[in-house]
């Protein structure tokens, strides 16, 4: 009796999850259909639960959708509660697609790595290789499903003009060589693959972006200096972003130099 009592004080106490649909549709791609413990793909009967067992606590941190035997197995105790908490913490979209480097093709055009500093690149003028920078792209797939890589997305943040200190290479065969334009401050560039590249389960892909800016209706090196935010767009509603990108500046907060002409 008093069992019977308990159980139904526990049903009134369970809230409804709001948006049930729109929750269980983002539990669905945060795992990509797979249970994250037993590897079951028979998503249509996999259920929600909450990580640190309170039901009126429905944020999606503390949600996880799993399949019914695995949901069976946390509730009583077999897959304990730190194990779940830590195998949330793994399945965020962002670590299913890793950006692993970033550098720039200095065999093929005038940019250079900074000598200390990742992600910084320098003109170096003294060369006559091409002026347009080509940034290289490794990616990883994590995830246990092959993924189509579909679009790249630039913002780009255009920093005041001045003068800036002027100032090396891993080896993974590009892909593919992508020419994309600078967009304008506050805009984004959109650039859609015509052939989407295949990456399958566990493997690393390279890819290189040649960037170049639009004056008067031509097509210009980069000029000044830049803070460059790449986006990559993969199916299933997959996105992950690349680490900020200078050009011509260490940072976004880069002290201008002023230079006297006598």
């Amino acid at each position: 009796m008093l069992q019977q009592h308990y159980t139904k004080h526990m049903k009134k106490s369970r809230s409804k999850i709001p948006q049930l649909i729109k929750v269980r549709s983002m539990l669905q791609r945060e795992i990509e259909s797979i249970c994250p413990f037993c590897d079951s793909t028979d998503v249509e009967h996999f259920q929600i639960h909450h990580i640190n067992e309170n039901p009126k606590i429905n944020e999606i941190t503390n949600l996880i959708l799993v399949c019914p035997t695995c949901h069976s197995k946390i509730t009583k105790g077999d897959i304990s509660r730190e194990i779940v908490e830590q195998i949330k913490l793994k399945i965020p979209t962002k670590q299913f697609i890793e950006c692993a480097n970033v550098s720039i093709d200095s065999l093929k055009c005038s940019w250079v790595n900074h000598e200390s500093l990742e992600n910084v690149f320098f003109q170096n003028k003294v060369n006559d290789l091409s002026p347009l920078p080509i940034i290289n792209f490794s990616l990883i797939n994590h995830s246990k499903r092959t993924v189509l890589l579909k679009e790249i997305q630039l913002k780009a943040k255009h920093l005041p003009k001045g003068i800036s200190g002027f100032p090396k290479p891993v080896i993974l065969k590009s892909i593919a060589k992508y020419n994309i334009k600078l967009p304008e401050e506050d805009e984004i560039t959109s650039f859609r693959l015509i052939d989407e590249i295949q990456v399958p389960s566990g493997q690393a892909f390279k890819l290189q972006v040649q960037l170049f800016e639009i004056l008067n209706d031509e097509s210009h090196a980069i000029q000044g200096r830049k803070v460059l935010f790449f986006s990559f767009i993969f199916n299933n509603n997959i996105s992950i972003s690349a680490q900020k990108i200078f050009l011509n500046c260490t940072s976004e907060n880069d002290k201008m130099r002023i230079m006297y002409l006598s």
